[in-house]
Parts: structure tokens; sequence; C-alpha cells
């Protein structure tokens, strides 16, 4: 009865459009021990269902079925319905039954034979003329666009019953829609040239229609069987939060809602995109757009899910497989005490921790006049220093770390010697009164007091003693998890925020590459919870293998004034002894401001060249000033 129920109007459809005795064939159709079934061509193979057949009570006749949901017997007065008034039947995916196609004894294949041969010859004078003038083997598809008017072809189509009737029979077997072939001109008055040569390559035989419809005989498809509801499960059935349809199967049909997980929306709701909810790439849970964050390559995730994706944690492997492949390139810089309050021995000096490096900030805006004359004075002697050497007492001399106060000391020790070995030899050639008017410009006394004021300014400048007061500390560090939150968990974000951020996949890179980051902390902040700010620094290395650290030129977070700077200097005294050579950087990973940078120097390059100018003198000169 369910098969007769169901089919009725496909095949009523069928029957009365090919002029047959439907009602002799309707009875061949529904033959229940043939297990028969004519596939309604309207329909794809997975939309076909059939509905549960009842059980009947012999000694009552009353008609029971079984619950999709309980699996309980119940009569058919208590099958649920909808808000609609609808009865309420699903599919039951631990069942489905096989069915045969079945043509119907109704397409005498001769008269098909002669009806194809007659349209093929009214089609052949069109076939000829385009095959004449263009060619039989197409090379491109828009050179045969043009449309042939075909209407003696169309009255015969309209007139020849048996090919009509294969071609409901064809629609019905869902066969290659993309195979051109005569029964898609049952409906056109005209033919592109393109596909009239398709029609002929691909019905050239007419036998091989006449074969696929003995083929199709044979054929057999699975149905799905649909159950019905008993009012009491659909009383205790979910619903949609979104349409408010009933819910039976909630774990297979729905998505449980972020807020409520006994709250579900059904997945029509979902694939029809019109509820305004989506479904969380990570937890596979629900909520709406606006709570929502959709991410390239990921997909939406919810809040939840987002805190935990933007947190170092979740990416724990690529962060240890990264620090696997690190050759750590400074880690002589960097050494670990057994105790961590080790360095308080001495708290001015910078110090190291776990491989994290700790050194006192100080500002160079807070550089006095007096500092800048005794550094001009130790450069114009042969010295080598920056503000931050200057703010630690050492520079470099000829090659050699040396303090400034013994190395001031000693230009003093020069000067007198030189200034006494002038003014003997000056006695030989010059008049006592030259001789007094030299001792006067030339007088040890000077001197001596010109080096005590420089000593004085160096021992008590007030820019050195900074460093012993200050509450911003520079926290350098080489530990890959430093490197991996440069961006994540703190009070900026930027491209390198892992999870989110459209360049962070390139974070891996500089922990594999032997990058490290310099934060500005607070001094009680050791561990970097609160950082101020970050710039990140890059690894470069030569052909010979050896490395250099570069500093970014931006940073990120509330920096203190002279950050770069004071970083920059730094830097610079950890790598004095660098061979010159080409240096390239590391894994090449994306580098914004670094490429910015370079780009720009090597355009300055380019056109210090072309003007003839040596470019390397210049260069250094404008980085002096």
């Amino acid at each position: 009865m369910g098969c007769l129920f169901f089919f009725e109007g496909y095949f009523l459809f069928f029957a009365k459009n090919i002029n047959m005795n439907w009602y002799k064939k309707f009875s061949l159709i529904t033959a229940q021990q043939q297990q028969l079934m004519f596939y309604p061509w309207e329909k794809s193979i997975g939309n076909t269902t059939l509905k549960q057949q009842p059980i009947i009570d012999q000694s009552t006749g009353e008609e029971y079925y079984k619950c999709l949901v309980c699996g309980k017997n119940f009569l058919t007065s208590n099958i649920g319905h909808d808000n609609d008034g609808e009865e309420v039947w699903a599919i039951n995916p631990d069942e489905s039954t096989w069915r045969k196609y079945i043509y119907p004894d109704i397409i005498d294949q001769n008269k098909l034979k002669t009806e194809l041969e007659n349209v093929y010859a009214l089609l052949r004078p069109y076939y000829d003329k385009v095959i004449q003038e263009k060619g039989e083997k197409p090379q491109y598809h828009y050179n045969y666009n043009n449309q042939i008017k075909i209407p003696d072809v169309k009255s015969a189509l309209d007139s020849s019953e048996e090919i009509k009737k294969y071609c409901y029979m064809k629609n019905a077997i869902a066969g290659d829609y993309y195979h051109y072939d005569i029964c898609r001109m049952l409906s056109l008055s005209e033919i592109s040239e393109y596909n009239l040569i398709a029609l002929f390559n691909n019905d050239k035989n007419n036998n091989d229609i006449l074969r696929a419809i003995e083929q199709s005989q044979k054929r057999e498809f699975s149905v799905q069987v649909e159950y019905p509801v008993c009012t009491e499960c659909l009383e205790n059935a979910d619903t949609c939060e979104s349409c408010d349809k009933i819910i039976l199967d909630a774990e297979q049909n729905a998505y449980p809602m972020q807020w409520d997980t006994n709250k579900y929306i059904c997945r029509e709701c979902i694939e029809d995109g019109g509820s305004g909810i989506d479904i969380c790439s990570k937890c596979g849970l629900a909520d709406s757009q606006d709570e929502m964050n959709y991410l390239e390559d990921e997909g939406p995730i919810c809040n939840d899910c987002f805190k935990e994706f933007n947190d170092i944690e979740y990416w724990r492997e690529q962060i240890d497989i990264a620090a696997d492949q690190n050759p750590y390139p400074f880690a002589h810089w960097f050494k670990e005490y057994e105790y961590e309050d080790e360095y308080l021995e001495n708290p001015d000096d910078e110090y190291e921790v776990e491989g994290r490096l700790y050194i006192p900030f100080v500002s160079e805006n807070q550089i006095s006049r007096d500092d800048d004359k005794v550094i001009s004075f130790l450069r114009e002697r042969g010295c080598q220093l920056n503000n931050f050497d200057y703010q630690q007492g050492y520079c470099f001399y000829k090659g050699q770390k040396t303090r400034i106060g013994k190395r001031i000391l000693q230009f003093r020790k020069e000067d007198m010697r030189n200034n006494a070995d002038f003014l003997e030899n000056a006695s030989i050639s010059f008049s006592d009164q030259e001789m007094e008017e030299l001792r006067e410009r030339n007088d040890p006394a000077d001197l001596e007091l010109n080096y005590k004021n420089m000593l004085k300014s160096f021992e008590t400048s007030p820019y050195r003693k900074l460093k012993n007061t200050s509450d911003i500390m520079i926290a350098v560090s080489q530990k890959p998890d430093d490197i991996a939150a440069m961006s994540t968990g703190r009070d900026w974000t930027s491209c390198m925020k892992l999870g989110s951020g459209s360049q962070h996949h390139n974070v891996f890179c500089y922990i594999e590459e032997g990058s490290l980051i310099a934060y500005a902390i607070r001094r009680d902040d050791d561990d970097i919870k609160h950082p101020l700010a970050r710039i990140l620094i890059r690894r470069f290395v030569n052909e010979d293998g050896i490395s250099i650290a570069v500093p970014e030129n931006d940073y990120y977070g509330n920096a203190p004034q002279g950050f770069y700077e004071f970083l920059r200097d730094w830097l610079e005294t950890k790598q004095r002894n660098l061979p010159p050579g080409l240096y390239e950087m590391a894994n090449k990973a994306y580098s914004e401001t670094l490429e910015r940078q370079y780009e720009k120097k090597a355009k300055l390059i380019a056109k210090l060249m072309k003007s003839g100018i040596n470019w390397y003198r210049a260069l250094k000169i404008a980085e002096r000033k």
C-alpha cells in the first residue's frame, strides 16, 4: 500500500503523457511479489523513500506502526503531527530496501528504430552543411555556436510516440545528462552547430539506444524507508531554536547551542544560511554569527574556543617542533644560574636567568652635555663606544674592552708625558719669551684640571647612575615561549598573534631560525607576564655560518622613549668583532619593517652609485649623523 500510494501520482503523469493503458500497466508496477517499482523521473535516487508498511492485527484488523524513536508499536491514530498538522515521518537510517527499474512492455523497438532513422534523415542535410563549411572536428566551441532552426525535425519528433516513450524512460534512470542525444531536442525548436555534430557522433548507431533499454531493466537501486513517530515521543522531542521544527535525532540531525547544549538548531537551518547562526569549527557548537570569529583557513570559531586558539598552549606541539630545530646561535650571551637570585649580588648590571638576559634601561634623552663631551673626547682619541657602553662604563680601544675611567687616566698620563717632552724639545729652538708663551698655552696644571673635570663628569654622571634607580628593565630572550607570545596574550596585537594574525605562521619560523625577542618590563616582572612593549630581533647569517642579531624597526606596545635605540646599542656592544661581509636573513620569514628598511637603502645606494659617490662612506656619515 505504501508503494502504491507514494508513486501513484508520478505513474499517472507518466502514463497519460505516453497514451498508454495506465490501469493495466499500473497493476504490473505495484505487484508486491515482483518487488518492482517505477523510479519517478522528477526525483533523484537519494530523494526517493518508501513509507513503512503497517502491521495488521489479524484478529481485529487494526493497523499498527513501529515508532522510529521508542521502537514501540502504536495505532495509526496515534501518529504524531507537527505544528502544521502534518504527520511526522522520518527516515530510519538502519533500514532500506532494494527495488528494480521496470520498463513496461510499451515500446515497440522496431517502430522506435524506424522513427529514429526518419529523424536522423531530416537532420542529415543540416549536418552535412555544417561539416562542409566548418569541418567535422571542431577545435574551438565558439566557432560552432550558430543556431539552426529545425521546424521539420521538431514536427517529426512531436509525432514520434516511441521516441517520446524512450525519452521518458531515459529520464527515469538518471542517465548521463551531459550526453547530448535525441531526447534533449524534444523541447527545442533550434540546435547549435556544435550540438548537431555531437548528436551525430554520440548516436551514430541507433542500436545503442535499444541496448540501453534492455540494460536498464536489470538495474537495481536502494530505497530508504520512512517510519512514523508516536504522539508521546513527539511531545518530548527537541525543537529547532531557529525554525521551531521538531528534531527527532538531535545527535544526527542538529547541532547543540553554545550557550545551552540541551538546545539545538537543525541542519537544514545551518545549510540554508539564513538563521544567522554558524557552527564552531573547533568544538562543533552553534552560536550567533555576531559571536563568531572568522579566520582564514579555519572557518568560524566561537569565543570560548577563540580564547584557547589564541593561547600559546594551544600551539604547544608546533612550538616544540620549531624549538627542536633552533640552533640557538646566540646561546653564548645567556647562561643559566643554579639559583635565580644570584644576580642580587650585583643587581645594577645585566644578569641572565633561564635563557633570558635582563638589562637596566635608561633613555638616551637623559644624557647631559657633559656626558656628550666625554663621549666625543673618547671617540676622537680612537675609542669605540655608544651610549649603552658609556652607561655601563666601558669602551673599546684598539679592539680591547676597557673601563672608561681607566682609559681616561691612561690618556692623561700619555698627554702629560707628551706635553713635557714637547716643552723640553721646544726650548732648544725657541727664545725665552716664546717659551714662556708656550708654557702658558700648554700649562700642565691646566691639562691636569681638564682631565680631573672629565673624570668627575664621568664618575658623577646622572645618566650613568640612573641604571641603579630605573624601574624599567629590558628582557632579551631566546626562549621559544617568549618568542611565541610576542603578540599573543599581550596588551597589544599584531599580524603575529597566534591563531588570528595574518602572518602568525611565521612565529614558528622565527623560533626555528634562532631569533630573539626583547621586552620592556617593570623591574618586578621577571616572568614577563605584563610587558610594556616588545621588539623582535631577527637572525642574519653569512656564508660561513656566522650569525648577527638585527632588531626590527617597529615595536609594539607602550614602549618607553628610547627603547629601540637602547636595544640597538646593546646589540652593537655584543657584536663588535663580527667579520665584515654579506649577511642574509635566516629562513627569509616575513619581516615587513626590515624589508622596507633595506628596500629604501637599496634605492639610495643605486642613486649614489649613479652619481659617482662613494655610497659606503656616504651611508656611514649619514648613520653617524
